[in-house]
């Protein structure tokens, strides 16, 4: 028994120490989880890699049983829910759908299947105070689509089957105000986490207005149809009980727009005239996709107020109505519609001629315009032929069914009747109507059903040759060469004859063509230096093959004819000039007497002909001024171009030498400067007549809406009240292009805009006695959308800053505030409001330079003595990086407000991994010197200025200072990695200088030899060699950890990072690459181990032994 005794308690000690064994063995490293902190603060100077275990795809709202019905877990989700019906399962929507996956690494890691994962979600919504989390809890992953590799959560909003729904949120109208964010994070069977948690939020993060337009008859009615929409949707109830009844409510604004995800957003619609306030709707959207939105502006929506509180036709009436939509994030898109004509001049042209080949002109009688008819200004043919109206609609509207009423019997062509007229964009066909119809029109120039205009238009007349008329083809040659192929109508006689007067037909040629058997003869041997006109071509009318035309006239109808124009050469030779000035750049050709000399002169005057004699016109005309006695150029009336001399600059216009028969007038493009002004830009663009476009402004592309001001009578004397619209229409730029110009001063500015006239204020920039770099700049005007209701729109600055002849700075705009609660906002639409440059003189400055940079300049107002510690004695402005700032606002002792921010940063520029110690002048000197940057506490709060020692005696000169800065330093904290290395070493560098990382000697451990350094434990960090050199630049101190409570580390150092000692066992193979792992001790635990377990079976032997002498 005492043996047995013995035996036992050895075996007690024995099973004691093997179990101690573990415990010491995992001791022996702090470090078993490799990335975490260890016990000294301490933390790798890399970061940890990101987790993409979990990613949320989607979130959104599941609002009907349909969109229910089409998720693909949907059967799996009934049978989790205890196998409902299609019919219960209707109670379950609405419900908040959570789409998210999982990565094939953690679905194919050792930590369970998948169904041993789980996630917890959490629901944050917005209830209108603060966000709240309303649920947490796990879910399993068996909602899973196996063809899209997709996991689903849902959550019931609603009341399902009579349960509470999951966020606490019971009725529609709060669910679809709600902005959601799910969270989710990933979790092991043993409830442990896995990666990082992600999340995701329901608001829209984009929107976008597809189109906006007025509904006011069936067809744009049924234009909802075309975004996928049920009609049936968008009728009322109450007296309208068909699609056709809701056009009898009209007018509507119906507002088309998309969304990519689902959210709240907020459509503001605002009309430009008779509203004084936008009307807001806020709606939630329970997916992405593209809707529609419609609202009465009229009180005819079942005897009730209309959506936008226009109560009377007044109002609504003759409008534009501006949709702004807003996406939870902010994010807007706008867009418009007309309805009715409001207030504008239009002009509508009415091309009379669609067949340019034809020799039969329309003859066009132009309408008088009475005085009692107040909307129709003015008719007129233009150079085209064309008859154009222009007209207004600022009172009363004015129909295109008026207008063609009006000219009905205005326009006769020979052979040719006139049946309908169409628009040039294909809106309108078929617009004829007869001249009884006038008697709609005895009071008004509109009617019931007609369409008003409300923009510029352009339609063309389709002409239908007469019963008893042919077309006859006439080929016209001029000196043998051919002119080209024409035709014309002549009426059917007796005998299927056609009647050809030659010299009626000549007449018609040269309407048409220009050709003219007189000619303009720049020399007379009776009068030299008078023009002539004579007739120098004769014409011959033939047909068929040659045939000499009857005495009578009449010829086959079907007959070709053809007319020769054949030149006098006997008498008369060609004086062929070339030209870009004459009409479509082509040849004129004047004539002169043969055996008669002519000068350059002669034919310059031969070229401005101005009597209309024969038909025959100028082929220039000049300016009032004529030749230039200072130059001698000219310039053409029209402004368009510059005439120099003759044959490349050998003569002069005037020049009295004799002149070739072939000359070339020299021209240049003549033209004008405008200023672009665009998103607080400028540009100074030179224009040759006739070039005028947007496209001429480069510093911004694709610039929806144009205004502009005259520059001499508005821009130059500050009578900006003046902006008018502007489109680059012909009729515009012809109002441009009459503008005085002096070929030096622009005549324009045009102004840029994201928004419409009726929808954009400006604001004015003065620069005072500066200007913006231009000197015909001195104001920039900014243009923004125009305040509406509680909707206010920011005034940004200039991109650009004035500039002085005299010693002043700016330091900002009077009245002008940049942002906060009193940030200077756009007025109403038209509105100008104008800020003036506040500049402050000074008369000496300190430049302060960070590198070659400047850093910031000091503004002195004269000769300063200086303080040993202060230099803003006399101090009346600073500029930091270009801003310059007032120094009566400068507050030291409040470091929160930003111009004191600014004041300290030129002081102490911030450069990474190092610190300004002392200014510095161009010779070296030291003229600040102990510059520190210090935060106390002063009344409660942190004030942080910065300090320094004055080393010069008085500022009497402009003076530059250059920073000096100090490297920061830092310590490398070298930790044994075993425990029993407990006792840090520490390394103190500097930023940018080269150190010798230490070596094998740093530290010991019994069997092991010390192989390198790593900025992690366990060695999966950044690896260095023993006595390695390394450099820190400025960037990755600014990344170090605080290490100042660490033991070792010096008081003034707080920066630094810690290098882990990597061991490797002397003579082993078993890990040649040394504790990878982070656990130095792992041999010795397995050494512990075993010896434990050869202990027990040892014990376990003799006990044995013992027993069995026992039994015999």
């Amino acid at each position: 028994m005492k043996t047995e005794k013995r035996l036992t308690m050895a075996l007690s000690v024995l099973v004691a120490l093997m179990m101690l064994a573990v415990p010491l063995a995992s001791s022996s490293n702090l470090f078993v989880d490799g990335g975490q902190t260890n016990s000294n603060g301490d933390a790798p100077i890399v970061s940890d890699a990101s987790n993409d275990d979990i990613t949320i795809k989607d979130v959104y709202i599941i609002d009907n049983i349909t969109d229910l019905n089409d998720l693909p877990i949907y059967d799996k989700l009934k049978s989790i829910l205890g196998n409902k019906s299609d019919k219960d399962m209707n109670s379950y929507a609405p419900c908040l759908v959570t789409v998210y996956t999982v990565s094939d690494k953690v679905k194919s890691s050792n930590l369970a299947t998948t169904g041993d994962l789980k996630v917890k979600f959490d629901v944050d919504y917005n209830n209108g105070t603060n966000d709240i989390t309303k649920y947490g809890g796990y879910s399993g992953m068996n909602l899973y689509d196996s063809s899209k590799k997709e996991y689903y959560a849902t959550f019931p909003l609603g009341t399902f089957n009579g349960d509470s729904d999951s966020l606490g949120i019971s009725e529609s109208k709060d669910y679809y105000n709600q902005v959601y964010t799910v969270s989710a994070q990933l979790y092991d069977s043993s409830s442990e986490t896995v990666g990082s948690k992600v999340s995701m939020t329901s608001e829209v993060d984009n929107v976008t207005v597809d189109e906006v337009w007025m509904i006011d008859d069936q067809n744009s009615f049924e234009k909802i149809a075309n975004y996928g929409k049920n009609l049936e949707d968008f009728i009322k109830g109450g007296k309208w009980t068909k699609i056709n009844d809701a056009t009898e409510r009209d007018p509507w604004v119906a507002v088309a727009f998309t969304t990519t995800s689902p959210g709240t957003v907020t459509l503001n619609i605002s009309a430009a005239h008779n509203l004084s306030s936008e009307k807001p709707f806020t709606m939630y959207w329970s997916k992405a996709g593209t809707y529609v939105f419609v609202a009465t502006v009229s009180n005819q929506d079942g005897g009730t107020k209309d959506m936008l509180g226009m109560s009377n036709a007044a109002q609504w009436d003759n409008n534009i109505y501006n949709v702004e939509i807003t996406a939870a994030n902010g994010n807007k898109s706008v867009g418009s519609a007309t309805y009715g004509s409001p207030s504008g001049t239009y002009n509508v042209i009415f091309k009379l001629n669609s067949d340019e080949n034809s020799l039969d002109i329309p003859v066009v009688k132009i309408p008088t315009v009475s005085s009692s008819n107040t909307n129709v200004k003015s008719w007129e043919v233009n150079t085209d032929g064309d008859l154009v109206v222009s007209l207004t609609t600022e009172k009363n509207k004015v129909s295109i069914e008026y207008l063609i009423t009006e000219i009905f019997d205005q326009i006769t062509r020979n052979g040719y009747t006139l049946t309908e007229w169409a628009s040039d964009d294909g809106n309108y066909t078929n617009m004829s109507y007869a001249g009884a119809n006038n008697n709609k029109y005895t009071s008004s120039q509109y009617a019931d059903g007609d369409k008003a205009v409300d923009k510029n238009m352009t339609f063309t007349a389709t002409w239908e040759l007469k019963e008893g008329f042919v077309e006859a083809p006439i080929h016209v040659y001029q000196d043998d060469v051919l002119v080209g192929d024409f035709i014309k109508a002549y009426e059917v006689r007796d005998k299927n004859t056609i009647f050809i007067n030659p010299v009626g037909l000549a007449g018609d040629i040269t309407k048409a063509t220009g050709i003219n058997t007189f000619g303009i003869i720049v020399n007379d041997a009776t009068k030299p230096d008078v023009v002539n006109v004579k007739e120098v071509y004769s014409s011959k009318v033939t047909y068929g093959s040659s045939n000499d035309l009857p005495a009578n006239g009449l010829i086959a109808s079907n007959s070709e004819i053809t007319v020769n124009y054949n030149l006098n050469d006997r008498l008369y030779s060609k004086v062929v000039v070339h030209s870009e000035a004459f009409k479509d750049g082509k040849d004129v050709t004047p004539f002169a007497l043969k055996g008669a000399d002519y000068k350059y002169s002669n034919v310059f005057a031969a070229l401005q002909q101005k009597d209309d004699i024969h038909g025959i016109k100028a082929a220039l005309a000049l300016n009032d001024s004529g030749i230039s006695e200072k130059d001698k150029n000219a310039t053409t009336s029209d402004n368009y171009y510059l005439l120099t001399g003759w044959n490349n600059g050998a003569e002069l216009l005037d020049s009295q030498r004799n002149a070739p028969a072939e000359l070339t007038l020299d021209s240049e493009l003549n033209g004008y400067y405008v200023i672009f002004m665009v998103n607080g830009q400028f540009e100074v663009v030179y224009v040759p007549y006739g070039e005028l476009s947007a496209d001429k402004c480069t510093i911004a592309s694709n610039v929806k809406y144009w205004s502009y001001v005259t520059y001499d009578d508005n821009y130059a004397k500050d009578t900006l009240n003046n902006i008018q619209t502007f489109s680059f229409t012909k009729s515009q730029i012809k109002v441009i292009e009459g503008l005085t110009n002096d070929h030096k001063t622009p005549i324009a500015v045009f102004i840029g805009s994201e928004y419409s006239f009726n929808n954009t204020a400006y604001a004015v920039f003065d620069a005072g006695e500066g200007n913006f770099g231009n000197k015909y700049v001195d104001k920039m005007i900014v243009s923004g959308k125009a305040s509406s209701g509680t909707t206010k729109t920011t005034i940004s600055l200039p991109e650009v800053s004035p500039v002085y002849e005299n010693t002043v700075v700016l330091v900002g705009y009077v009245g002008y505030k940049a942002s906060g609660e009193s940030a200077s906002t756009f007025n109403g639409a038209g509105f100008v409001q104008t800020f003036y440059a506040d500049v402050v003189p000074y008369k000496y400055t300190i430049t302060f330079y960070n590198g070659s940079d400047v850093n910031g300049i000091f503004y002195y107002s004269g000769e300063t003595t200086v303080d040993e510690k202060d230099i803003t004695s006399n101090l009346v402005a600073f500029s930091y990086k270009g801003t310059a700032y007032d120094a009566a606002d400068l507050k030291l002792n409040d470091s929160s407000l930003d111009i004191t921010k600014a004041f300290n940063n030129v002081l102490y520029p911030a450069k990474d991994g190092y610190k300004v110690t002392q200014w510095k002048d161009t010779d070296g000197n030291v003229m600040l010197d102990k510059v520190k940057k210090e935060t106390k506490v002063e009344s409660d709060k942190n004030v942080t200025k910065i300090t320094y020692e004055v080393k010069f005696k008085k500022i009497s000169s402009d003076m530059s200072f250059y920073a000096n800065f100090e490297a920061e330093k830092y310590a490398i904290i070298y930790s044994g990695n075993t425990a029993t290395a407990t006792n840090n070493m520490v390394q103190v560098g500097s930023v940018d200088e080269a150190l010798t990382l230490f070596k094998d000697s740093t530290f010991s451990n019994d069997g092991y030899k010390l192989t390198g350094w790593n900025t992690r434990p366990d060695g999966d960090g950044t690896s260095y060699k023993l006595g390695d050199s390394f450099t820190l630049d400025g960037k990755q101190f600014k990344d170090l950890s605080d290490v100042s409570k660490v033991s070792n580390v010096p008081n003034d150092i707080t920066k630094g990072f810690t290098l882990y000692a990597i061991w490797e066992k002397v003579g082993s193979s078993d890990n040649p690459s040394g504790n990878t792992d982070g656990n130095d001790s792992s041999d010795n635990t397995a050494l512990y181990l075993i010896a434990g377990m050869l202990a027990v079976i040892a014990i376990l032997a003799i006990v044995g032994i013992v027993l069995m002498r026992k039994k015999n």
